[in-house]
């Protein structure tokens, strides 16, 4: 008999990046990445959006590279995985800032969607 094989995917009309188009700068970008566990009913568009809000003027792009589910995560549950990019246009951000920036955004993306960090 043929194997038969089971495949499944998600469709999503929500872009899985979030460019903000500005000038040219000199100043070093900084990335940092997070993971964090969401309600499988959370859509990324929302993600990225308090992302957006949190981080402002310096958001220079937000990547989703990553969604799991399954595993340990349990029933219900999808762990998104993304990276930001921040740049100020006339200055090198330090690193105070930078972790201020992403303590506030996993601060709202816990209290507004229901989030938790890996």
């Amino acid at each position: 008999p043929p194997a038969i094989g089971l495949f499944a995917f998600e469709v999503s009309e929500e872009p899985l990046t979030s460019p903000r188009h500005r000038g040219h700068s000199d100043m070093p970008a900084v990335e940092r990445d997070l993971a964090l566990v969401f309600p499988e009913s959370t859509e990324t568009g929302s993600i990225l959006a308090v992302v957006g809000e949190e981080a402002g003027h310096l958001l220079e792009e937000t990547r989703v590279f990553d969604v799991f589910r399954g595993g340990r995560l349990g029933a219900g549950l999808k762990s998104v995985a993304f990276r930001i990019q921040l740049r100020a246009a006339s200055r090198t951000l330090t690193q105070d800032e930078v972790e201020a920036i992403v303590s506030r955004i996993v601060t709202k993306l816990e209290s507004r969607l229901g989030g938790k960090l890996r």
